[in-house]
């Protein structure tokens, strides 16, 4: 279980070759996304999308080959 308890703030950048069509899923655990870009595109609504595990980036918000996804966050 992820607490509140003492936590620290980070970033990370995430790249990769898009080969399909459909949507990408990131493995994050921690306790809040505080942002989140998309090819250099804020994406305001992404924190609603984390379930606290998985943080599925929509198709739409994608493009053919190279991709990058940005997300400031805090965890324990």
């Amino acid at each position: 279980t992820v607490s509140s308890g003492d936590t620290a703030a980070g970033q990370v950048r995430v790249s990769f070759e898009r080969r399909g069509a459909g949507d990408v899923v990131l493995d994050f655990r921690g306790l809040a996304l505080d942002s989140v870009s998309v090819n250099g595109v804020p994406w305001p609504g992404a924190a609603a999308q984390w379930n606290r595990h998985h943080l599925p980036v929509p198709a739409s918000r994608l493009r053919p080959g190279r991709n990058v996804v940005r997300l400031a966050f805090r965890t324990p």
